[in-house]
C-alpha cells in the first residue's frame, strides 16, 4: 500500500503564461467580482481530516533554470521534498525572484487532523511590482516597492482554538524604495477617517513610501511589536497585542493606539502646528487621536473629534495673540492654552494697573448686564474655515 520511488522534474525553461491566461481571464480586469458567500462558523472549529498518502521513503526533487509567469522570472529554482506517509520536508526551497534571493523550508505531519507544521521562510530585496502588474486588479506602476521579509512559524491545527494553543513564532517584514498607490478599499478604510478628520486630503493622496512589520505570536496572542506607514505627507506608527478567537477573523482588536505625525508643512497648512516649529523638525507628532478596535475580520477606526478641535483651536487662538502686543496678546495666547490642554502664559509684569482705566483689561463686572443675559465668547468661531 506504499509508493517508494524517486522522481525529478528538470527543464532549461518553462513558461506558463499562456496556460494561466486561459484559466484566469484577462490581466487587469476591472470586471466586478462576484459577491461574497456568507460566512458561517457552524464548522469554524473542526480540523481538517487525516491525510494518508500512499507514498514512502518517496523523494521528489525539482531543478528548473527558468519559470515564467506573465512579468514573474523565477531562475534556478531547486527544491527537495522527502515523503514518508503522511510526514512531509521540503528542504531546501531557493531561487530567485526577478534577481532576489528567495529561500524556504517546510516540515508538515498531515497524518493527524489538522496537521502538524514548522515553516521558515527569507526573502531579500524581492521587487514586487511584477507580481502587482500581473495579478493585482490596480494600474501598472500602481504598487512598486521591495520586499524584505523573514519568518519562523510553528504550530498545530487550523482552527482558532488550536492556534490558541500551539501556535507561535515570529515574522518580519519591510517595503523598501516604495510608491504605492492607495487605491484599494481596504486601505481607505484606514486613512479616510483619518484624512476627514484631520481635514488633510493629502493624507490619501499622498503615495507610501516606507512599510515595516514586526510580530510575535505565542500564549494565543498576537503581539504586534511595531506597523509603521510612512508617505510623504504623513507617518501612522501602532504596536499592541491581540487575543486569538476561537474564531480567528473574530479575534478583538481592543482600541489599538495609533501615533500618527504630519509632515511638518502639512501641519501648519491645517493649523495643526503652530508657524514657529523649527524648520529642522520633518514630521510633527499629534497628540492621540486614531485607535482601531473592531476585529482582525472587520476593523474599525475611531478618531476623537475633541482632541483634533482643541489642536486647532490651540493653534489658532495662540496665533492671534501673538498678533496682539501687551497683555491683551498675553490673555489670548492663555486661552489657547487652555484649549490645547496645556498651561496658560502668563501676562509679562508691567507698572501699570492691573485693572481699571489704566489698563487694557476692564474692571471685572459685579453684576449680570440689565438683559439678565449670561455673556459668552464662542471661542470656536476664531477658527478658520476652509
Amino acid at each position: 500500500n506504499a509508493i517508494a520511488g524517486h522522481l525529478k522534474l528538470a527543464s532549461t525553461g518553462l513558461d506558463f503564461t499562456t496556460y494561466y491566461d486561459m484559466f484566469a481571464g484577462p490581466q487587469n480586469t476591472n470586471a466586478a467580482a462576484p459577491p461574497p458567500a456568507p460566512a458561517t462558523n457552524a464548522n469554524a472549529n473542526k480540523e481538517p481530516d487525516a491525510i494518508h498518502l500512499p507514498l514512502q521513503n518517496f523523494v521528489f526533487d525539482v531543478n528548473l533554470a527558468r519559470v515564467f509567469l506573465r512579468e514573474v522570472d523565477a531562475a534556478n529554482v531547486l527544491a527537495t521534498a522527502k515523503i514518508n506517509g503522511g510526514k512531509i520536508e521540503v528542504n531546501p526551497v531557493s531561487l530567485t525572484l526577478n534577481g532576489a534571493p528567495v529561500a524556504a523550508n517546510v516540515q508538515a505531519d498531515v497524518s493527524v487532523p489538522g496537521y502538524r507544521y514548522g515553516v521558515a521562510f527569507s526573502a531579500n530585496r524581492v521587487p514586487t511590482e511584477p507580481f502587482a502588474n500581473s495579478f493585482g486588479k490596480g494600474d501598472k506602476g500602481s504598487f512598486v516597492a521591495f520586499l524584505n521579509a523573514s519568518a519562523k512559524i510553528n504550530g498545530a491545527g487550523t482552527t482558532g482554538t488550536s492556534l490558541q494553543r500551539f501556535l507561535q513564532g515570529d515574522a518580519n517584514f519591510s517595503l523598501t524604495n516604495a510608491n504605492i498607490q492607495l487605491v484599494g478599499p481596504k486601505t481607505k478604510v484606514y486613512l479616510v477617517p483619518i484624512a476627514t478628520r484631520l481635514r488633510v486630503q493629502e493624507v490619501t493622496q499622498s503615495p507610501i513610501n516606507h512599510i515595516v512589520g514586526q510580530v510575535n505570536i505565542g500564549n494565543g496572542t498576537i503581539n504586534l511589536q511595531k506597523f509603521l506607514v510612512e508617505s510623504p505627507a504623513f507617518q501612522g506608527i501602532a504596536a499592541g497585542t491581540i487575543s486569538i478567537a476561537s474564531v480567528l477573523t473574530n479575534s478583538p482588536i481592543n482600541r489599538l493606539p495609533v501615533d500618527v505625525t504630519l509632515r511638518r508643512s502639512i501641519a501648519i497648512k491645517a493649523s495643526l502646528a503652530p508657524s514657529s516649529t523649527p524648520a529642522t523638525t520633518e514630521y510633527v507628532r499629534l497628540p492621540n487621536f486614531v485607535k482601531v478596535s473592531g476585529t482582525i475580520g472587520a476593523p474599525n477606526v475611531e478618531t476623537d473629534k475633541f482632541v483634533i478641535t482643541s489642536i486647532i483651536a490651540n493653534s489658532t487662538v495662540g496665533a492671534l495673540g501673538g498678533l496682539v502686543p501687551g497683555n491683551v496678546g498675553n490673555t489670548i495666547k492663555g486661552l489657547g492654552g487652555l484649549l490645547g490642554g496645556g498651561t496658560p502664559q502668563q501676562p509679562a509684569a508691567t507698572n501699570a494697573p492691573a485693572t481699571g482705566p489704566g489698563s487694557l483689561i476692564p474692571t471685572p463686572r459685579t453684576t449680570q448686564p440689565a438683559t439678565n443675559k449670561p455673556c459668552a465668547l464662542d471661542l470656536f468661531k476664531l477658527i478658520p474655515r476652509k
